[in-house]
């Protein structure tokens, strides 16, 4: 604390710098906010007081003599008061507080109480209020940090799901969700936006006739399988068959096997063909695609591919046998899928290799 005495005509007066503190005003004040950045906000300088004082500013004399509160007089005490001094103009500057207290002889009383000296900003009235994302598992949503939302205004969030999810809910603050895009309604108050995400279903397809091997002319029956491992039932769902040039299509039947909670046509000719599949969850659905090979296929395998395309995409499957005339075994009734129990399997026979044994 230091003081200056000035004595003319009786009268005692000092400067008190109250604890040698320096204060810095907010750029953001610049004739508006200390701390709301607004463009009517003022700051001002407020103390409660009981006694009479001018302010002067740091090196500036524009404050100089300005009267901060009432006198203190000899019959008596006066009570605490508040005095407010705009001090907007000093926005952005380094300043220090300092009271200029005077009286004269005839006060005998004890002298000056300062007391909760402060700056503070006011407010240009506008209300704002904070909306909060929050994305559960299984996705995104942007921005992802809260924002500060004028009142009555309203905001956007973008919901992105990860790759094998898709969006399951948004709610909160009284918005809409069109595709991925989330409006809220008008923001009255603090609110949350929840984003939730759903796994997508994911169907599977296996195909197999039980063969490694197959004769010319033999029948084969192939199972194919849809496979649904998700939680609810999947709708929507295309199963198509690349028919091998091997089989003769023109003699291909198949039947769908259902079962509870499952559609599927009952049954077709030629290459597999079906839409609007649906698998319960946690089942299956399955056909049986009959055809018989070729006696003139040209080739030394039946190659037959299968696809199902559901929500999560199309997955595909492939069942190969070899083509032969002749594999130990046959002449007692094997079938080609493994050898006769007890019999020494000998190697197959193909076209191809059969012809090249005539050239010897």
């Amino acid at each position: 604390m230091w003081t200056q005495r000035r004595p003319p005509q009786g009268k005692r007066e000092s400067n008190v710098h109250l604890n040698q503190t320096n204060y810095r005003l907010s750029s953001a004040l610049a004739r508006s906010a200390l701390t709301l950045a607004t463009a009517a906000a003022a700051a001002a300088v407020t103390a409660p007081h009981a006694a009479r004082a001018d302010v002067v500013w740091g090196d500036f004399e524009d404050l100089q003599l300005q009267p901060a509160w009432g006198a203190l007089t000899n019959s008596g005490v006066k009570d605490w008061t508040d005095s407010i001094v705009n001090v907007s103009m000093f926005g952005g500057d380094t300043v220090q507080f300092r009271y200029r207290l005077g009286s004269d002889e005839s006060v005998s009383h004890d002298g000056w109480y300062l007391d909760d000296v402060k700056v503070q900003s006011c407010s240009n009235g506008t209300v704002t209020h904070t909306v909060t994302p929050v994305a559960g598992a299984g996705g995104t949503i942007a921005p992802s940090t809260p924002q500060i939302v004028n009142d009555g205004a309203t905001t956007v969030f973008t919901v992105t799901p990860n790759s094998g999810f898709a969006i399951n809910t948004v709610t909160g603050c009284g918005g809409n969700l069109a595709g991925n895009t989330y409006t809220t309604g008008p923001i009255t108050a603090d609110c949350t936006v929840n984003a939730s995400f759903a796994a997508v279903p994911d169907v599977t397809i296996s195909i197999d006739d039980g063969h490694d091997f197959a004769a010319y002319g033999m029948t084969l029956s192939y199972e194919i399988t849809l496979t649904n491992a998700g939680s609810s039932p999947v709708t929507g769902v295309s199963v198509s068959n690349a028919f091998p040039a091997q089989l003769d299509v023109s003699a291909a039947t198949w039947v769908c096997h259902g079962g509870a909670g499952a559609t599927c046509a009952a049954s077709g000719t030629g290459a597999l063909s079906d839409t609007g599949v649906v698998i319960p969850a946690s089942g299956s659905v399955s056909y049986t695609l009959t055809a018989p090979v070729r006696t003139d296929a040209t080739t030394n395998e039946v190659n037959n591919q299968v696809s199902v395309t559901g929500p999560s995409g199309t997955h595909s499957a492939n069942d190969i046998d070899v083509l032969v005339i002749f594999r130990g075994g046959f002449e007692n009734g094997d079938d080609g899928a493994n050898a006769v129990p007890g019999v020494a399997a000998a190697a197959p026979v193909s076209k191809t290799t059969k012809a090249a044994k005539a050239k010897k």
